[in-house]
């Protein structure tokens, strides 16, 4: 160790420094250690931390020179702890930070994201920004600058895709393809892969496989037409964002000590939407198998439920709970009321006059968005196992919708 240029309050540092390793490696190597290297080891520390407690300036020599000392006993008796100890306390370092967060997200918070808009206004799912509209009289905006599509992709989660034609000639599309893609440039994640032929040359690109609004862009586009576009070579085929879903924290702890309020956005597994009993129709299980929900809680066990659009009933009188569902009642801004079930495989509310009682143990779930959501009037009633937590705080991106969950 080169010490005689080092500062001396360095120079008391590295002391500090090696006696604390010099015991961590007598506590983990004794018992593997010649008893001599081991006696050497322990009165090596005990001197080094004897002197460099009390040591003054004038006499750094002697602190120097058990520094030495001390280094070249850890040098024979250290193992893998010195001189590379800084590598296993690193290793050491990352598996408690991984641990620690495994238990906050299992027991406290998880980060989940909206996939879909069918708690529309309150959460978004992933929304778009189409740049090529033939034919729209409205002024569209400019692809953004590459500059601006990465402040977008930062702010906003925007992915940018181009498809720009390669020759001139006719638009044809084959039917879209699931594939492996990367999220991150790493980890794997299922996609659809998009095909589309000008003339005979090949035009590819990929979404992911919950960003349905990609039908809404290729009519927008005219790709999806009865007499689809031609294009000139270097024209745009596409050009489009897709705008992250809203990315939030969910409390997974607190329904642990108490049940779920009326109106609460809860989060809750699909996997686990079955019954045993043949008179509780719970079945998401089987359509959608493998995901998480977010919807508003809307009834409980014993409750009767009631749509009189656009209002919602809750045993005989208009439910409360939330500020969503004064919104719906009113038809405000983009909130749209709530609206019979027209699934086709829809089990509830399909009529003006139907009620739906709420089984003990169990909840009725809705979407703001009633129009375009799937929720309990289409697959039946979520049993208080599936519940995973209540949505608090929205994360990302950052909007106006950045905060406090309600």
């Amino acid at each position: 160790m080169k010490l005689s240029k080092l500062p001396f309050r360095k120079v008391r540092h590295i002391a500090e420094d090696l006696v604390r390793t010099g015991i961590k490696v007598y506590r983990y190597r004794n018992d593997q250690l010649e008893p001599a290297l081991a006696s050497q080891l322990n009165d090596d520390i005990r001197a080094l931390d004897s002197v460099r407690k009390h040591i003054q300036k004038d006499q750094r020599d002697k602190i120097e020179e058990l520094i030495e000392k001390l280094d070249v006993t850890l040098r024979k008796a250290g193992g893998t702890f010195y001189p590379h100890r800084s590598w296993s306390e690193n290793v050491e370092m990352l598996l408690v930070g991984a641990f620690l967060v495994i238990g906050i997200r299992t027991f406290f918070f998880q980060p989940f994201i909206i996939p879909t808009n069918s708690m529309y206004p309150t959460y978004n799912g992933m929304t778009y920004e189409n740049y090529v509209i033939p034919g729209e009289d409205d002024p569209i905006p400019e692809t953004p600058a590459k500059p601006i599509q990465v402040v977008r992709k930062l702010l906003l989660g925007a992915s940018h895709i181009d498809l720009v034609a390669q020759n001139g000639g006719h638009i044809q599309m084959e039917q879209p393809k699931q594939v492996t893609g990367r999220k991150w440039f790493i980890f794997p994640t299922p996609k659809q892969e998009f095909t589309i032929y000008v003339d005979s040359t090949k035009h590819t690109f990929q979404v992911p496989m919950d960003f349905h609004a990609i039908r809404d862009i290729l009519i927008e586009s005219q790709i999806l037409h009865h007499t689809p576009r031609q294009v000139k070579k270097g024209e745009k085929i596409l050009s489009f964002d897709i705008l992250s879903g809203d990315a939030l924290f969910v409390d997974r702890l607190t329904y642990h000590f108490k049940k779920p309020d009326i109106g609460d956005p809860f989060v809750f597994k699909t996997d686990l939407v079955k019954s045993e009993n043949d008179t509780v129709y719970s079945d998401l299980h089987r359509s959608d198998p493998g995901k998480y929900y977010i919807k508003r809680l809307v009834g409980k066990g014993g409750d009767t439920l009631q749509l009189e659009g656009p209002q919602l009933i809750r045993n005989g009188k208009p439910i409360t709970g939330a500020k969503a569902f004064q919104l719906n009642a009113g038809r405000h801004g983009d909130y749209p009321g709530y609206v019979l079930n027209r699934e086709a495989f829809g089990r509830y509310f399909k009529k003006a006059d139907d009620l739906v009682n709420v089984p003990e143990h169990h909840y009725f779930a809705m979407g703001d968005n009633s129009p375009n959501s799937s929720d309990s009037r289409t697959w039946g009633f979520v049993p208080k196992e599936a519940v995973i937590g209540k949505a608090i705080f929205i994360y990302y991106p950052f909007t106006k919708r950045w905060g406090v969950s309600h």
